[in-house]
Parts: C-alpha cells; structure tokens; sequence
C-alpha cells in the first residue's frame, strides 16, 4: 500500500485480514463485493449534516457488507462528522464479530469498513492524526498514537459508560479556563449537563436490549474562537423512545423530539442497564450556549432540532432519516466572563 504521514494509504478497521486488489476484496478464497463511499466536505452545517446522514443510510441498511471510503473530495471533517465515521466502523465490526453457530459459522464472510488514507488532502489526514481517530484504526505497531491521554479530537466510548474518563476529560481537556472564562460552580453545572447527553446517547442508544455504545469528539478551533463537540449513537433513537414509554405509536417525530426536549421531561439515572426513555434535559446548559450565542443542534430519527436566539428549540421534519441521533454542541470562546446570575442563589446543583 505505501506509507503517508506515518499512516498506511488505507486503514482497515480490524473486521479480517484484507488484501485489496484493485476495487475488490479476497479472504479465504471467497470473493465480496465492495461499495466505495465517496466522502464529501462535511461541515457542521445544514448541508454537511445532509451529506453526512446520507452516508449513514447507505451504510446502515447493510452491515455485512464491504466498505471503503474515498476522501478524494473532501476538503474539511468536523467533528460531527468524525464521530459518525467512528460509529459506523463500531458497527459494521459489531455486527461481524457477533458468533454464529452451526454449519453456517464456516461460510459467513465478515465485512468490514476501510478509509483510504491515501486519497485525503494533507490537511485532512493531519487532523484525522491529531484528533487521534486514525489511531484507533491503525493496524500496525508503532504508529505514535494516543488511544487514551489528555486531547480534544476522538473518544470511542464502550458497552459501559465511563463517568470518570467523560468528566475528567470535559473539566481538564475541554473546558478549560484558557479557552473560557468561566465560574467554577458553573462550569461543573455544564459539565454535568454536558454528561446527561453521554448517558442519554446510552439510554436512546439501546436497541434490542443491547447498545453499541457511544462515539464522541471535540474540536477547538482557536482561530474561529469555537469549541465544539458531538456524540453520536447507533440505538433507536430519542423520538422512538418517547413513542414507547408514551405508548403511543402515533406520536411523530417532530412531536416525539418536542416533548424530550421540554424542561422536566428527563430521567436521571445511575444505572445503565435499564432501558428506559430519557428526556434530553439540557436545561441551564441551553440557556448558556443561548446567552454565549453558540448552538446546540440535535438529529434523530427523521427530526431536527436547533436552539434559537431566545433559547427555544426550533424543531422540523427532515426529509431522510437517522437511525440513532447526533448532539452537536458549539460554544463561542469570546473572552467574556461567564457566571451564575446570583452564585448565593442558585438552585442548580451538578450532577458530581
């Protein structure tokens, strides 16, 4: 294949052991067919939310098929993005690691998911090392990734949710006083606030009673002044959630995603075995991101919702649907000075 930048040309995500030829695959005897997903420039905007959905529903329908994604056309990844990328990887693997029994184990070919390293732009392929998403698809020894560690960029989260690797990262590594000025008891407000989305991506992200878990990844662009984040999930998504402990088949989406989003309708829970419906609870940490004009989006399911100025959600039917949801936050690193109204008189306590 060839070496670029300390990474192979294409990065196989560990489902097999591969010899490409040409545009298609070989193991053991057995031919498979490849689809090529062309990548284009995903920005965290309307149109790069588009394109990114769309991606996800010719991967979703079919995971046990062959994958590689062509970046030839593609000039920027945000984080959204990335996040997406990582959990279509976990599960196309999940699906092609689950054990078979009988006759049929000896003839199921496992698919797997390649990004072509070699066809992104040196920019492209640097952030995708920086942000350490390629490190956890790398195969072979050596390459100086950081699989754990103190960054912002790209967090695969397990089958179990680890509250101490989440908040430590978001208090130490994300919001941090050099890139806001913020009050410490508000900034453990947010934090926690920021956790309840993890443990919503878990509670809306079981699907049959098991979850592929969650992806997350961060993003400080200091030129922009913007601190972004996303975490993503695979489950059935909120606004099917809410249909089921509602009990009512009926509700649609738009309707679904309205009443996860109204103030009081979240659960809180330490456990992560039960698989019940979870508002989306933003609480205070909307009305901050309002006041600092930044922006919280969330897709799921065929809904779509975005803060506006006032800090109410604006929510819309979109024309193609998500198998699971996307959080996407963005906070504006404008050198102000952040704090609670009245820090004697707050009812707000954190989750920690």
């Amino acid at each position: 294949h060839g070496v670029s930048g300390g990474v192979e040309s294409a990065v196989d995500c560990g489902c097999g052991d591969w010899r490409k030829l040409g545009r298609g695959a070989l193991r053991k005897g057995n031919t498979l067919e490849i689809a090529i997903i062309e990548v284009p420039t995903l920005k965290a905007d309307e149109s790069g939310f588009k394109r990114l959905i769309s991606i996800v529903n010719q991967v979703y329908p079919h995971p046990y098929k062959y994958f590689e994604f062509d970046f030839s056309h593609c000039s920027r990844l945000d984080q959204h993005a990335v996040a997406t990328l990582g959990m279509l990887a976990k599960y196309i693997d999940f699906h092609n690691k689950r054990t078979k029994s009988g006759i049929a184990r000896a003839i199921i070919q496992r698919a797997s998911i390649t990004f072509r390293v070699g066809t992104m732009t040196d920019p492209v392929r640097e952030k995708l090392i920086s942000n350490n998403f390629l490190s956890h698809f790398f195969t072979k020894e050596g390459f100086a990734g950081y699989p754990k560690g103190s960054y912002i960029g790209y967090r695969e989260h397990g089958y179990y949710l680890d509250e101490n690797e989440i908040v430590g990262h978001l208090r130490g590594d994300w919001l941090t006083d050099e890139k806001l000025k913020i009050n410490s008891d508000l900034k453990n407000t947010i934090v926690s606030h920021i956790f309840e989305i993890f443990m919503n991506a878990y509670g809306h992200g079981k699907k049959n009673g098991f979850s592929h878990g969650a992806m997350s990844c961060g993003r400080y662009d200091k030129k922009e002044g913007k601190l972004s984040l996303s975490v993503v999930d695979f489950g059935h998504g909120v606004c099917e959630s809410v249909r089921r402990f509602q009990k009512e088949p009926d509700l649609s989406d738009s309707e679904a995603l309205i009443w996860a989003l109204k103030r009081g309708n979240s659960t809180k829970t330490d456990s992560q075995g039960l698989d019940i419906p979870r508002g989306l609870g933003f609480g205070l940490l909307s009305d901050f991101v309002g006041i600092n004009q930044g922006k919280i989006e969330i897709y799921t399911n065929s809904a779509h919702a975005i803060a506006n100025a006032r800090n109410e959600y604006v929510v819309s039917k979109k024309g193609q649907s998500l198998n699971g949801t996307i959080v996407d936050i963005e906070i504006n690193c404008d050198g102000k000075k952040y704090s609670f109204f009245d820090e004697s008189k707050t009812d707000l306590t954190a989750y920690f």
